[in-house]
Parts: structure tokens; sequence; C-alpha cells
């Protein structure tokens, strides 16, 4: 008999009952991502599903299963039941499915709930509203019961699995272990929309483009190599190959190795400035789009990446030209009108740029993509280029309200939360850091969509102005805290 429970009864802990050490026993850690990833991919083969073996194994696979470990919290159990819609066209959409995985564990928590006592049910109820982490004063306070009282209860609770502990300094916090307890007790009484909410914000934060697998066509050069090695063609393909599956290192060493066999061979240039781009590697990028057009001038190539790679090195005006030129190629390519559009923001022309990013909106509306731009760059740009109250009241209304027309204002909280990195530089003052966050709250402060988003910017200021109190940090629910500490790696970084 195998069985799981969340944590021992008497009947199995007490010395005096029959079943002390009648089983083995093995306490099962959280799951790390790679163990929930791995975990996921062998309920895959039991299943023998090779479509979604595959899916988990891509970058796009793996985003969604870290959108979801927020949401599991290392729970075995969770990712069983989580694992019912893993696939390709669910992961898509994740708002659907997790609410009926809501439904479904709801009876479950709610069974838990009634196991308590109606003391110990109050303050799980109290965590459930607070959303956060609650020192144990405030706990005793709202719950009308003494320090002492209050503090036994919650030793209690958390010997059974209920609440986790942080201490800082003197003072000790508690919130529910599992957020998707707390998450299915609220949604019952908000009708779903926090953890709506949460999800669209993670697919935000998640979203990646799929580049897609190439592994029989990498094994096809691989043999061709052995038997033509100084063959260009073999390794410009094989550099093809890789960059489609995402391994870019190993791509741009195939194409420096075609650039020695024919270094007059300007596709070779190209691919390897598009990989270096694609990377982030753009001063190399840029080297490289321009030998290319060294060796032909008038050859009709990925402008729109050289424009990003100009973008990125801060030659705004080259940048701009490349963009012009990819629309001039291909008048619908919605991504060259947005990154035209960014560029037109990063030299001062305002106007002219907000029209622009509507070109792109009215593209992507019709072709029923969906794409917002790259809102990191735009909100970097309009907190660098004015660092003033009035001019950043009034670009931020415009931009909102661009946004807004097209259902897009939530990608801009992706736009807030990568650029806090920055915020917390100790070259942008307090008092600046401050009024960017006053200024956001005030024009976009009763947007659902930037919630969550707006949440993050004022515990980054409030963290910025308390020299790093991770006091701070506990405002958070744990699964948004956990996003947000990944913002601080970055700061460290």
């Amino acid at each position: 008999m195998v069985a799981t429970a969340q944590n021992l009864s008497n009947d199995l802990k007490s010395k005096r009952r029959a079943f002390y050490g009648f089983f083995e026993i093995d306490n099962l850690d959280k799951l790390s991502l790679d163990e929930a990833t791995n975990l996921l991919t062998k309920i895959a083969q039991l299943q023998k599903d090779s479509e979604l073996n595959k899916f988990i194994r891509s970058q796009t696979g793996r985003d969604r299963i870290k959108a979801i470990h927020h949401l599991a919290g290392g729970n075995h159990r969770v990712y069983i039941i989580f694992s019912q819609f893993l696939t390709r066209d669910s992961l898509d959409d994740l708002v659907k499915p997790v609410m009926q995985t809501l439904d479904e564990l709801t009876p479950y928590y709610q069974a838990r709930m009634q196991w308590l006592s109606p003391q110990q049910r109050k303050i799980v109820e109290l965590l459930c509203d607070r959303r956060h982490a609650v020192p144990v004063k405030e706990i005793a306070q709202r719950c009308f019961i003494s320090h002492q009282t209050a503090s036994s209860q919650l030793k209690d609770l958390l010997n059974k699995g209920y609440v986790v502990k942080e201490t800082q300094g003197r003072e000790s916090f508690y919130e529910l272990l599992e957020p998707l307890m707390r998450i299915c007790l609220e949604t019952k009484k908000q009708r779903g929309k926090p953890i709506k909410l949460f999800i669209d914000f993670l697919r935000i934060w998640y979203t990646k483009q799929e580049l897609g697998k190439n592994k029989d066509a990498i094994d096809s050069y691989e043999k061709s190599i052995q038997i033509e090695s100084g063959s260009y063609y073999v390794w410009f393909s094989r550099g093809c190959a890789l960059n489609a599956s995402n391994r870019n290192e190993e791509a741009i060493q195939s194409f420096e190795k075609a650039i020695e066999i024919d270094p007059d061979n300007y596709k070779a240039w190209v691919a390897l400035a598009g990989t270096q781009t694609w990377i982030g590697r753009n001063e190399e990028a840029v080297q490289y789009f321009d030998r290319a057009l060294e060796i032909n001038s008038n050859i009709n190539f990925s402008w729109c990446m050289y424009g990003i790679a100009l973008f990125n090195t801060e030659r705004y005006q080259k940048a701009i030209q490349s963009f012009e030129k990819e629309i001039v190629n291909n008048p619908n390519d919605n991504f060259s009108w947005f990154y035209l559009g960014t560029a037109l923001l990063a030299t001062n022309n305002w106007k002219e740029a907000i029209s622009t990013l509507e070109n792109g909106f009215k593209l992507v509306n019709s072709n029923r993509e969906f794409y917002g731009g790259d809102t990191k760059a735009i909100v970097f740009i309009i907190f660098e280029n004015k660092q003033n109250r009035d001019i950043w009241n009034q670009r931020i209304e415009e931009i909102v309200i661009l946004y807004g027309r097209y259902d897009a204002v939530f990608t801009l909280g992706k736009g807030i939360t990568e650029n806090i990195p920055n915020l917390l530089s100790e070259m942008v003052s307090n008092k600046a850091a401050r009024t960017w966050l006053e200024v956001w709250q005030q024009v976009a402060g009763d947007k659902p969509e930037l919630e969550i988003a707006l949440r993050f910017l004022k515990t980054a200021v409030e963290y910025k102005e308390t020299k790093r109190d991770s006091k701070v940090l506990l405002q958070l629910p744990k699964e948004e805290r956990d996003l947000f500490v990944t913002l601080l790696e970055e700061v460290e970084e």
C-alpha cells in the first residue's frame, strides 16, 4: 500500500498509538522546477503522449511550466492535477483550465478547513483575506485573541502543514503554505478575479518566441560534415538548423566555420549577425551586419534585425532608417512598425512615434496575432528622456490610452516590472522613484490589468526607500513575491 498525506496524524506520530512505526515514511520535499518538469515528462511518457513530451521539452513548454510552478508551489499532488491540461493548445490559454482545476480542488481545501478548530479556521481565513505574510500581533488583533493564543494556534498550524513562518528580526510573519489553498478559497469570494489577473500576468511575464526543434535536420548535417567537412553549404545549413532549435552558441560556431571556408559569402555574415542580435550581443551583430553590406551593398536582408542591433547600441537614427527599409519591403510586418515607433520615442519624436505604434497595433488586429512591442524599452524611454512629473503624466496617459484602444494595457505591466531593476539603481534617486510610482498610480491606478505591476512597483519603491529592508517584500502574496525576487536577482547581477 502506498499513500500520501499533507501531514502525519497522531495515529502515526505518537508512540502510544498502534500504527506508530508501522509504515515506512518518506518526507517529500517541494519539487524544484527541474524536478517538476521531470515529473510532468514522466506523466507524458506514461500516457504515451509524444506530442506533450516534446512540447514540455521546448522553450515555450518550459516557460508555461514556470508559470504553473508559481501556483503549484512545489506540491506534488497539484502537479498531477495540472498535468491533465498540459497540452499544446490549452497552455496557450491558462485561465480556463486553471479555473477548472480550482473548482476540482476547492472541495478538497474546504474539507481541510473542516479539519481545523473554529479558532484555527478563523486564522486561515484571515491569512486568505490578507493575501500576504502577516505578523502575529496583527493576527491576534484581527482574530480577537491574545498574542499567546495566536502563537500557540499558529505553531499547531505550522506543524499540520497549513502555514509557513518567516522571521524578520524579533518579529514572526505567517502566511499559507500553499498559494493554491488561498486562491481556491478567495476565488469563491471574488469570482476568480485575483487568479485571472495573476495568470494573465504570468502569461506575459514568461512569453517568449518559440523557435521550434529541428533535431532530424541537425543529425543529417552532422553526418554530412563527416563526409564534407570543407563544405560551406553544410556548415551554413547546420547553423540555420541549430538556430531553429535555439542552440545559439553552436549555431554561431557553425556560421563562423562557414565564413572561414567562404569569407565573401554575405549570407553567413547575416546569419551570424542575426544570431548575435537574438542573444543580446549587439555590438558584434552591428559589425557583422556592416561586413555583409560591405560584401554586397544591394542585398535585401533582415533590416529589422539590423535595426534592433542598432537600436540596442543607441544608434537610433540608423536604426530608424533600417526599420523604414524593412517596412518598405514588408509593409504588413507589425514588428517593424513597433520597433520603428520605439526608436522614434528614443529620438523624442513623440507624436510620430505614437502614430507609428498605432500602425503596428492595426496590423496586429487585422492579422489576429498579438504583439505589444518592446514595452520594456518603451517604458524605459519614457522614464529616462524627461524626468519631469508633468511630462511623465502626459506621456504615460497617452501610452495607456493607445494600448487601451487595442486591449493591450496588460502588456505595459511587463514593461513596468522589467524596468524595476533600473529603478533600483543607485543612479536613480528615491524622489524620482517615488514620483514615477505616483504618476503611474494617478494615471493607471484604476486599470485592473496593471494591478499586479503597480503593486510590484510600489514594493520596489518602498524597498529602495528602506534601504532594501526585506520585510517590505512580505507585503506581496507568496507567488508574486517569488517573481519579484527574480527581479532583485537581476539587480544583483
